[in-house]
């Protein structure tokens, strides 16, 4: 009996590190995502925080705050574009592992036809074998 060897196993093995890399790659995307959910979320606080604040009384600590409040919400909006930015990137990072493991999978597929085939046809050479066994027993049988 041969043993089964897949002509393809050095491709298998270099597609299941890409299909590990690409994971790991949307990993660190989706921890990117949280952190810049959480800028966002801290500096959303911020600025509701000075605009519920009072101002002063004088004018120069009205002007203040108000610089303050509206430097606070464009800190809110660099952001939320930020996380919007970070949101894409673990899209893309997902459709890459995706590509990657349907890649694997499809290896993995033709892997195992190929072992049934290996299989199915070894166990054909084994009957003929044992079919042509029993046809020179026989043949033995009836010439004694």
């Amino acid at each position: 009996m041969s043993a089964y060897r897949f002509r393809l196993a050095t491709v298998l093995r270099l597609r299941e590190r890409d299909e590990e890399l690409a994971r790991e790659r949307l990993v660190r995307a989706r921890q990117e995502v949280a952190a810049a959910e959480a800028r966002v979320a801290g500096a959303r606080a911020e600025a509701q925080r000075l605009a519920g604040s009072t101002a002063g009384t004088t004018v120069a600590s009205l002007h203040r705050h108000r610089y303050l409040a509206g430097a606070a919400a464009r800190g809110v909006a660099a952001l939320e574009a930020e996380l919007a930015r970070c949101r894409a990137e673990a899209a893309a990072r997902a459709d890459e592992w995706s590509a990657a493991a349907a890649r694997v999978r499809g290896l993995e597929r033709l892997d195992e036809r190929r072992r049934a085939e290996h299989d199915a046809e070894e166990r054909r050479r084994q009957q003929r074998e044992d079919d042509e066994t029993a046809s020179v027993r026989s043949a033995r049988g009836r010439a004694s």
